[in-house]
């Protein structure tokens, strides 16, 4: 029993572990507050408001895609190389960098969602989300701020910061979230779905003010920037704005595959449906696909690819046996994510009719039915995006930064081309079921790579 006991000891006591089991822990109150907060969300708006929100979100982040998608990663492996080397002067320019770059990046698409919001929401079958997207816009710069602090924590192997900001966005989301559509109930769905999108941006704020505050107190990282170099800020902005854009275009690029596909399902599944339905009812099916089902499945999907998140620092600061300390990582990634993916899918399959009309009562029996099919035909999701995910890590940390990217983008056109006909042809179910046979065919694809490292 002692062993046990000591062997437990020295697997919790490994940095990796511990970084990968606090992200665990946060995302997973993250993700039990998330689906907690949809459940009085969809009884407060209704299956329409649902859809009308989540017809947002895909454009959302698609512009969190090009503004930050992947930065964290990204920075997390700069620092943690930095650090190893005891290049602090780096790091210390490094983050004033990263402000300037991102900051006007995510200003720029802040203010192009508010011009474009209208033709935008026309577009994708539904105007009245076109209020949502001004109330949510300023969240992109904010956002951006947010991943410049936390891919710096990160590579100093300090997953907190990341893990409790994130618990702070979903508290204040679902405070808000909930408290400003009850308040502006009278004016309607276009306006109960804008300040819905309103909490976002709120919490996003306050989660900003805490990762500031944080900066100021973590001794740490106060005693990395406590100097101030005298160097000007010029001569270092070029040569670290090419080292940031090598590590973060390949781990946007691959990141960001599987929310522009959501994106471009947020135009086909309405608009494809619609020709043969009302268009109410198809938005209420795409409500269900994206706002039930997929909030299901993508729970523990972020808790395992977090795993992924911690996995990067790690493998990128090795110094010696780097071969072998690397696999042993990976392995421990791989383990945990089983853990978690593993028991999921299999209540998600085995019990999908009880796991739907417990959480979400208020939905039709007609919806509830659909919606126990599409999560049962999606359940195995879990595990092949979750080890996709935590490869695509792999193997960028290995510095292997494409090749990830072309297999995710290829991967998921077909996807989106074979399932697109399914849905013309046999409607949303066949579209989950021939989703899940291509995410398990990128799977093996992800696998082939990894074995080609050296």
């Amino acid at each position: 029993m002692s062993s046990i006991i000591a062997k437990a000891k020295k697997i919790l006591n490994n940095t990796l572990v511990k970084g990968a089991l606090f992200l665990c822990i946060s995302a997973f109150i993250c993700k039990i507050i998330g689906v907690i907060y949809r459940i009085p969300l969809t009884n407060i708006i209704g299956a329409e408001g649902i859809g009308i929100y989540q017809l947002i979100f895909p454009i959302y982040s698609f512009l969190l895609i090009l503004s930050s998608n992947g930065v964290p990663v990204a920075i997390s492996k700069i620092v943690a190389k930095k650090v190893a080397e005891q290049d602090y002067k780096y790091i210390y320019y490094l983050k004033n960098v990263c402000f300037i770059i991102f900051g006007a990046i995510g200003l720029f698409f802040t203010l192009l969602l508010i011009a474009l919001c209208n033709p935008i929401s026309t577009l994708q079958g539904n105007f009245r989300a076109s209020l949502g997207y001004v109330c949510i816009a300023p969240s992109v710069l904010i956002v951006c701020f947010i991943c410049v602090y936390r891919g710096m924590f990160q590579g100093l192997n300090n997953m907190k910061p990341t893990g409790i900001s994130q618990i702070i966005e979903q508290l204040f989301k679902f405070g808000f979230g909930i408290l400003l559509p009850l308040i502006f109930t009278y004016k309607g769905i276009s306006y109960q779905v804008a300040m819905a999108t309103l909490a976002v941006t709120i919490s996003e704020i306050v989660a900003l003010i805490y990762l500031i505050i944080k900066a100021k107190t973590n001794k740490t990282y106060k005693d990395i920037f406590k100097t101030r170099h005298q160097d000007k800020l010029r001569s270092y902005f070029v040569p670290i704005a090419k080292e940031v854009t090598k590590n973060v275009v390949p781990i946007m690029l691959s990141s960001s595959v599987v929310p522009i596909s959501v994106l471009i399902e947020s135009f086909i599944i309405v608009n494809v449906l619609s020709t043969y339905m009302d268009a109410t009812i198809a938005t209420e099916i795409y409500g269900v696909y994206s706002g039930v089902v997929a909030v299901l499945i993508n729970a523990p999907i972020v808790l395992a690819s977090s795993i992924g998140i911690a996995l990067v620092p790690n493998v990128s600061s090795k110094q010696n046996n780097q071969e072998q300390n690397r696999q042993k990582a990976f392995d421990d990634a791989i383990l945990f994510a089983s853990i978690i993916t593993i028991p999921s899918a299999l209540v998600f399959s085995l019990f999908s009719y009880p796991v739907v009309s417990v959480l979400f009562p208020a939905l039709s029996s007609n919806l509830l039915v659909l919606s126990s099919q599409l999560l049962l035909c999606s359940a195995s999701n879990v595990i092949t995006l979750a080890l996709s995910y935590i490869l695509i890590y792999y193997i960028q940390s290995c510095n292997v930064l494409y090749k990830p990217v072309f297999c995710v983008a290829f991967m998921t056109t077909i996807r989106l081309i074979i399932c697109s006909l399914c849905l013309i042809r046999w409607g949303i179910v066949v579209y989950a079921l021939a989703g899940a046979f291509i995410c398990l065919m990128q799977l093996l694809q992800l696998i082939l790579i990894k074995k080609q490292i050296k």
